[in-house]
């Protein structure tokens, strides 16, 4: 919804500055009180009653909702939002696997080099380690 369709509603509608307006509250009849209409840059309308009325009040004074105040819905601007974070906790996941056999290859490889000599679940560690990391790489 463009901020003109609910100004459209409203009466004694000014202009105070680029994206902002103010004008008499619809549902304050008996004495007329002020509120503001604010554009934001990303497309949301905000508004506020300094007589204290909800924006739902408001609104529904005007056959509008809240919904109206917004280009699109919230869950269609968080949710590419959310995938990000959660594609992100995946690929962290993944490179902490790939850390943890890298380490144990690495110790064992470690005990190797001083002359120590593994012991049966040493070398099984080392050996699921390895067929871990060639698991993830794709080998």
């Amino acid at each position: 919804m463009s901020v003109q369709n609910l100004l459209a509603r409203l009466e004694y509608v000014k202009q105070s500055s680029s994206d902002q307006w103010r004008c008499k509250c619809p549902c304050d009849h008996k004495t007329p009180s002020q509120m503001t209409v604010k554009e934001l840059p990303d497309g949301r309308v905000l508004i506020h009653c300094f007589a204290g009325h909800s924006p739902t009040e408001i609104l529904e004074s005007i056959d509008m909702s809240l919904a109206d105040l917004f280009e699109e819905r919230i869950e269609d601007r968080i949710r590419p939002l959310y995938m990000a974070r959660q594609e992100k906790r995946q690929q962290d996941t993944v490179i902490d696997k790939v850390k943890s056999c890298q380490l144990k290859l690495d110790m064992a490889q470690e005990m190797r080099d001083r002359g120590i000599k593994l012991t049966d679940a040493d070398l099984t560690t080392e050996r699921n380690a390895f067929i871990k990391m060639k698991h993830m790489q794709g080998i």
